[in-house]
This record gives structure tokens, sequence and C-alpha cells, in this order.
């Protein structure tokens, strides 16, 4: 580490700036050493490549200490790459961030670049990040962008001494504390210290500037190594924990020891490469018994030796429970175990097998995962070895009974649970079902009005539901085989104790009542049975019964409730409609609004498709229309709340019925005749803002955009990116409709915008796309896509009057073209490349060499720009004339981005010159071969107008 004193007196400040980076050019005013400048563009420029990444880069900027007058010998030149984030989605831009930092942490490991002995230090820096240096340069525009002062700075050493003191006794003592904790609580808490010196250098970079206190302790926690000694230890304890070292025990490596008499050393031998790097050999004869080192769930048996149990034997893994790790068995035969069963330790796991022609060496081989090791185990070794079949451990009642091994048994015993309410009957206690009950409650499916009481009632069968939808298990409410193995496997994957039974809510409602008096008691009873405390204590019961003729019903959705008021009841515009349209994605859930009986749930194949109707009390029943699945059956009994199907409406949804467009029509009938659900719903979420466009779409409403569409997602076509290098990429009306869609549902195309092409920008936003809808990211359009596409468009109400609001063009469009050089520097700004007079040149020339008279086509391209209706042939061989200069700029761009001529673009790009770019061999792809450099070497270059 550096001397404290020798790094405080580097703050003080210089006359000048460092005068190997800067010269003078005039005025006293510094600009950048022509040969600096020059190389750090190239770095930047392999730095970019070495990203991979197609970015726009707005900037390359140098900053920090020797961008201003405090620069010392400790200083590096930190060259940030400007980036503007706005180019990736909300989605990509972690991905994105976190890729750009490990890049530049990659980059500067591996390269040792210097300019006169100052360290290069490459950043991708968002161009909208705060930045708080007082001096920044752009190397790309040679121009100070926030021109550096020298400022009259009085710099208190000691005070900078003293706090910087501080941090590192702060530094030592984290990592100190560190060092006895596990490998993800240190690793938690360095990166707690780090964020803490980040927040405090930034508070005092924001507040006063470089010069701040706060940035210059943290400059001497950088220099002298405090900064670098966190990461180091981080990733030196991360070695340390992840290793495994030699050992001369009979407890490390590989080993031999004797299974009949317990562990004894025989010293080491490890048996080739093959050999696992976290596993121990334990050497005995043929039929020595091998018992559990552990507690856990076998979950997987392998016969590696053909049923002979001879070779390699079989092999058992075993899913550790509560602190025991994983372990694996291998060399063994007569194993009884199976799939799914639980053992504990001293439990019979096999005996050692034979080993052909190799007597001498037969041995179990163990396995753990890192960071375990074998001596752990061993505390148990009384109840691992021995010469009998039988486990040596016998459970006591108390072991034999734990919770686990209950509910192992419950699974394996046949029995089923359901729902046991019936009228007039009380439900049946059942200790399996409390079992059943806590496990559910473990995994997160609270019971909250009855709790752990035994009973399986309407609120477990709920609870068995939503378990079953989750494990993608058929959601009939009843407790099958199917269900209770998931269930118990799901507790010992996630590691159930027995001490977690203490942490489990397991009381009702009712035991958290707190009475105090009489009225206490009564106004309980109402609140369980869901009626209102109202005045008339005396009489409670007739006055809610006759409240009950005006119910309110809660939302048949789960979220907020959205409905246009033209598909309300009896809408101005829909007299007949008895019922209310809300806004539904298909396979939003349905909730019950009220307790009740279903009377029908099932497809009628007219026009309201999958129909579910619920009985409520007095006369009510409240019926969903376009159901696609039914979670419930006909005279099941619902609460309020319970998720009772999903909804439809989609184009491909069963029990669509005449829908156009996904929803929710839900009606209300009391005495059987059709009423307001608007005036029974509780309207609180509920959205009746006229502004809000129809959710739905009519069939007569339905746009020939939507039905192309929905030709094309299911025609069995897919789309991918066609850029391929040597190839141009078709074009496809196809890709045109679908281009237009995802710009509609907000995926932008902002460099080629909808052009019929699918490269690499149209597969970034279906990536978008297809993560925001949880259907695998692979950038492919199949019918699942395409499907999802067009639900959405129909569901959103998109009409064929929409189509004018899509931003269809793209940044070509937006060019204003006044003059040549306009056109000129559209090009250049459309491949990335500076506008250089060198550049230009290049154009001028090229241009010149030409000599046609192509309409908008200065170079003679041949691009067929699908979109320009208006383009037409100039010549036989192929030679486009475009309608607009805008055309002509897109069409020129596109093909230098073609893979044929990358040394023009990127010779443009790095600005080498108009001679370097003329010797391209790609001009003679092109068909100009070395015409632009007799041009030049003729010394007038001014080229033909393009306008005419």
């Amino acid at each position: 580490m550096s001397n404290l004193k020798s790094i405080l007196n580097s703050f003080h400040l210089k006359d000048e700036l460092n005068p190997k980076i800067w010269k003078s050019s005039g005025n006293d005013e510094k600009t950048m050493s022509p040969k600096v400048r020059a190389r750090l563009i190239d770095i930047a420029y392999e730095f970019i490549v070495f990203l991979k990444v197609d970015v726009v880069v707005s900037d390359i900027i140098i900053t920090g200490s020797l961008a201003n007058y405090n620069w010392s010998t400790f200083s590096d030149i930190d060259l940030h790459i400007l980036v503007d984030f706005n180019q990736f989605s909300e989605s990509q831009l972690p991905l994105y961030t976190e890729l750009f930092a490990l890049k530049k942490t990659m980059y500067n490991d591996n390269h040792n670049i210097t300019i006169y002995g100052y360290e290069v230090e490459l950043y991708v820096q968002n161009e909208s990040e705060a930045h708080f240096s007082s001096g920044v340069y752009s190397v790309l525009h040679d121009e100070w962008t926030n021109k550096t002062k020298k400022e009259n700075v009085e710099i208190d050493t000691n005070l900078i001494k003293n706090k910087a003191t501080k941090w590192m006794e702060i530094i030592d003592g984290a990592i100190e504390n560190a060092q006895d904790e596990p490998l993800d609580d240190a690793k938690k808490l360095i990166q707690k210290y780090k964020d803490k010196i980040k927040k405090y250098r930034n508070c005092g970079l924001e507040k006063d500037g470089e010069y701040s206190d706060e940035n210059l302790v943290f400059k001497v926690l950088r220099r002298n190594g405090y900064i670098q000694k966190l990461f180091n230890f981080e990733n030196e304890y991360t070695d340390k924990k992840l290793s495994i070292k030699e050992s001369t025990t009979n407890i490390g490596g590989t080993f031999k020891t004797d299974l009949e008499n317990g562990p004894k050393n025989h010293g080491g031998r490890a048996l080739g490469n093959w050999q696992s790097d976290n596993a121990w050999d334990i050497f005995s004869p043929p039929g020595t018994v091998v018992n559990s080192y552990t507690e856990g769930v076998v979950s997987k048996i392998r016969d590696t030796g053909k049923n002979s149990g001879k070779i390699f034997g079989t092999q058992v893994s075993i899913k550790g429970l509560g602190e025991f790790p994983d372990i694996f068995y291998t060399h063994l035969k007569d194993v009884k175990l199976q799939k799914g069963d639980t053992v504990k330790v001293g439990n019979y796991i096999g005996a050692i097998s034979e080993w052909l022609d190799h007597p001498n060496i037969t041995h179990v081989h163990i396995g753990l995962p890192r960071g375990h090791h074998l001596k752990d185990l061993l505390v148990n070794s009384d109840k691992i070895f021995t010469g009998s079949k039988e486990s040596t451990q016998t459970p006591s009642k108390e072991t034999g009974e734990t919770f686990l091994s209950d509910l192992d048994t419950i699974s394996k015993s046949g029995k089923e649970f359901v729902n046991l309410k019936k009228p007039g009957s009380k439900i049946p206690y059942d200790k399996d079902v409390e079992k059943i009950q806590t496990a559910l409650q473990f995994l997160g499916y609270s019971l909250p009005k009855w709790g752990v009481d035994g009973l399986f009632g309407s609120e477990t069968e709920i609870a068995v539901k939503s378990f079953e939808t989750d494990n993608d298990i058929s959601s009939d409410g009843k407790l099958s085989k199917e269900d209770l193995t998931k269930l118990f496997e799901l507790l010992t994957s996630k590691g159930f104790k027995e001490s977690d039974l203490s942490k489990i809510q397991t009381t009702s409602d009712f035991d958290k009542v707190n009475v105090g008096n009489d009225e206490d008691f009564y106004t309980s009873i109402l609140t369980g049975v869901g009626a209102p405390i109202t005045d008339k204590k005396l009489s409670l019961k007739e006055e809610n019964l006759n409240n009950n003729n005006k119910i309110i019903l809660t939302s048949p959705l789960e979220g907020a409730l959205k409905y246009n008021k033209d598909n309300s009841f009896k809408s101005a515009k829909r007299p007949n409609h008895h019922g209310v349209d809300f806004y539904a994605t298909s396979g939003s859930n349905l909730k019950s609004p009220s307790d009740g009986v279903v009377i029908k749930a099932e497809n009628d194949n007219g026009r309201c498709g999958g129909t579910l109707i619920i009985d409520h009390k007095n006369g009510f029943k409240s019926a969903y229309c376009h159901v696609k699945k039914f979670n419930v059956k006909k005279n099941d009994k619902v609460i309020q709340g319970q998720i009772v199907g999903l909804s439809g409406g989609g184009s491909n949804d069963e029990g669509r019925g005449n829908a156009q467009g996904a929803h929710l029509h839900f009606g209300l009938r009391k005495n059987d005749k059709p009423v307001d659900p608007m005036d029974y719903l509780d309207k609180s979420g509920i959205d009746t803002d006229l502004e809000i466009k129809n959710e739905l779409v009519t069939k007569t409403e339905q746009s020939e955009f939507l039905e192309k569409l929905k030709e094309i997602s299911k025609s069995g076509k897919e789309f991918v990116n066609l850029k391929k290098p040597g190839s141009k990429i078709p074009y496809d009306k196809d890709v045109e409709k679908i281009q237009t869609a995802l710009q509609f549902l907000g995926y932008s195309l902002p460099k080629w915008g909808v052009d019929g092409l699918f490269g690499p920008e149209t597969e970034m936003a279906v990536r978008s796309f297809e993560s925001d809808n949880s259907i695998t990211s692979d950038g492919k359009l199949s019918e699942e896509d395409l499907t999802k596409l067009f639900e959405l468009l129909t569901s959103k109400g998109f009409k064929e009057s929409d189509l004018s609001k899509i931003q269809t063009t793209s940044d070509f469009d937006k060019i204003n073209v006044g003059n040549d050089k306009d056109f000129y520097e559209a090009i250049l700004k459309g491949i990335g490349a500076p506008i250089t007079d060198e550049n230009l040149k290049f154009f001028y020339a090229w241009r010149k060499s030409e000599g046609a008279k192509a309409t908008n086509n200065p170079f003679n391209t041949m691009f067929k720009l699908s979109k320009d209706s208006g383009m037409t042939n100039y010549n036989d061989k192929g030679v486009k004339n475009y309608s607009t200069p805008n055309y002509g700029i897109e069409a020129t761009v596109k093909t230098l981005l073609l893979p044929y001529y990358p040394c023009i673009v990127d010779g443009l790009k790095n600005d080498i010159g108009s001679s370097k770019i003329s010797e391209c061999k790609s001009l003679n792809t092109w068909g100009t071969g070395d015409l632009i450099s007799r041009v030049l070497s003729k010394g007038d270059v001014t080229p033909p107008k393009i306008y005419a």
C-alpha cells in the first residue's frame, strides 16, 4: 500500500494541465495532443468491438484528475464511452448494465494499456448519468464539454488523513467480521461496505465537487489499496470457501478406512482423474453394510452394474433435510430403497459391491456438495458402520412420529381428502387433515378464517386448488396421491424442519378475538358469519336478513375493474345488453362475488360460450360469459373471493362464444330478472372513465388488419432474424404487419421502422415482447407468439383507424434534407461514422467517380426499398431511382451495412482518410473499382449535384 503522506501531497493542485496530454492551441486554450487523441480513439474502438453489442455511441470522453489540475503520479486516464441507455427496453436495461460492468472489468483486467505511463481505464457510461467532474473533454469531437478551471482550493490534509484512517479501520473490521461468516453472508457484508463507500463519495461530489473531503478520502482509500483490499478479500474468501485442500489425515481427500470397525487411517490413495473432487473412498470387503450418514429423501437410484451388483454397482442420491447436506453413495448392492423414501441417520442404504478382478479395492464412494466435509458427519460413525443389513438405529416413538414422516405415510396411504361440508352434516375432524393444513400454511397457502382445525371444508379446498394450480395438477380441490406426494416433495426440498412448526400460523380468526364483554361476544358472531354490525343490537338477525336484499358483491375479477360505458348494462348503444363487459386479458382469474352454489359451468356453444352461473342467497344469481377454463363444476359450493375460473374471449380460446376480443361479460339476476351489476358491486377500484377506449371489438368493427394478423397467426409460418453474412434480408409483407403490431404495443423500431425486413432490430423487439408475456425469449415468432400478439391487439381494442397513430417511420424518414451536404452527412450518421472533412471528401470523390444521374442515388445502389412505392429502375443493371431523398439515404445506408462492405464502413467510422478508404477491395464488389483513387489523385473532388 502506498505511503499515506505521499498520497496526501498528491492532492495539491498543479500550475498547468499535464503537458504530456494537453497542448496549447492559442489564447491559453488547451486541447488534447493529436497523438494522444488518435490513440484514445483507437483504444475506445477496440473496447467497443470487445463489447460485442450493437450500441449507439453518443460520445467518447476523458474525465477525472488528468482532465484537471489535480493530476499526479497516481492518476489514470478515465476514458468513458457514452451510450444512450434509452435504446434498451426496461426489461433489457438491468442485463445490459450488468454486461457492460462485467465487460469493463474483463477488459481492464486483461489489458495494461498506458499513455505516457498513465493507465487507461475504460467504462461504459449512460449519457444521462449524473457526472460531477469539473473537467470533461470530448475525445470524439476534440473539444471541452465542461471546461476545467483552476480553483483556489484549501485542502485540510489532516482532516482527510483522520477520515481516511477511520475508514481504513472500518474496512479492516468488516473484513475481520466477514471471515467468521458463511460465504453468502460474508459477500453481503462486504457489498454493504462497498455501497456505503460509494454513497459517501457521491454525496461529496454532488455537494462540493471534485475537491470535497469525501472524494479526497475515497482517493486515499483507492490509492493506498484499501478499496482493492475489499475486492481482493471477497475473491480470496470465495476461493477459500469453495476449494478443498490436500490433507494427510484420514478425513481429507480420498482415504482408506474400515467400515466394519469405524474410520481408521490407512493412508491416502487417489484412484485417478475420474475421482470426484469432494468425495471419499472408504475401503472394506464386499458385503459390508453401509448405513446413512444423514437424514433426507432419496432423489435418485441408478444401477450402473446392470443389476449385477458388480463393477460400479448401484448409486443412491439423497436430498438432505434440515441441516444435513445432499449426499450420494456409489459401488453398492442389495439396495432396497426407492425414490421418494425418507432415510434417517443409521438407516440401511446397501452393502459394498464386488469389483470384477479387483478384490482388493472394493469400497463405497461417498460424495458431498462443495463446502461440506465428511469429517463433519463422522460424529454419527457409531451408527454408520455395521455388518448387519438391519438399521443400527431403531427410531424412537417420538422420532418416528416426526411431521415429515407422518406426511410421507399419509402420501403413501392411498387415502383421498375432499371437502366434507355437506348440507345438514358436520365436518368430521381428521388429524391427517391437520398435517395437510400445516403443510399448506408452510408453503404459503393461507387459511385465514378457520386456521389449522383438522376439518376439510371450503377454505381448505380453496387452498388446495391454489396449490394444485401452481403445481400443474388438475385443480379439482381433492387431495389424491399425486397431490400428497407433491406436497411432501416440496416440504422436503425446502428443508422443512420440526422447529418450523412453531413459525406456522395455526390459529383461526376466532383464536384472535379479544372478548371483553357481552357486546364483544355478539359482534364477534356477526363478524364470523360475515354480517354487518348494526345499531339495533337486539334484532341483529332480523336486520341483516333484510339487508341481504341489497347484497354487496365483491369484484368478479382479480385487480381493478375497467369498463367503457358503451358496454355497460342496457347502454344507449346496446339497449339489449344485460350485463357489463369488463376489460380482462385472456387467462385472468375470475372470482366469486359472494358465497353460493354453482348451477352451471360448461361451454354451451352459444353466444355466451363458456358459461358459469352461481346461485347466491335471496334470489340473486351471477353469470359469467366467455369463460375459457372452469375451476369449479355444477353443485360445487363456493365462497366469496374464491377463484372459480379463467376469463377468455380471445381468438383461440375455448368457450369464446361471440366475443371478438378477450374480456369478461358479467351479468346479475334478481328473482330471474336482469339487474345492473353496478348497483350491487363494491365500486371501489372500478374505473368508468369515458376516456377509456372500448376494450372490445365487435364483429362490425373488426379491422382488415386484425383479420390479416389472425390469418398469419394460424398459418403455421415462423419468423426469424434473416440477417446472415453474405445475404440480403428478403422483404415480407407479413413482417410489416407484425412490425406494425409490435409498434402499437409499444415495442419501438427506432432505426429501421416498419420496413418488412426481419433483422436484428425486429428481433430485439420480439425478444422484449416475448419476455414481457412469459414466452421463451428466443427472438423467433412462432404460433404461440403470433397468437398472443393477436390477442393483445384485440383485447386492447385495436381499430383500423389506429394505424394512422402508429409510428411506422424509421429515422431516415425524419431527416430534413435541404442540400447535397445534408444528404452525405445523413449517410455518415446512418452508418455511425463521424462527419469529417476526409469522410466527406471520400463521398465527393465517390459521387464524382460514379458520374451517374440516378435520382436520389449518388453511389448507384441497386437496393430494392420495398416501402418506396415510387421507386423505378434507372438502367437495365438494376440501379434505382428513389422517389425522395430520404428513401435514397435509407437505401444507401442499408446497402453499406450489408456484410460485403466492412472495409468502407470501418474506414469511415475510424476516419482513416479518403485515400486509405479508396484502397478498399470491397469497392470492386460495389462496382466502383479504383475510380475513387483516380479522382483523388487528380485533386478535384467537386461532385455532380445529387438534385437535378
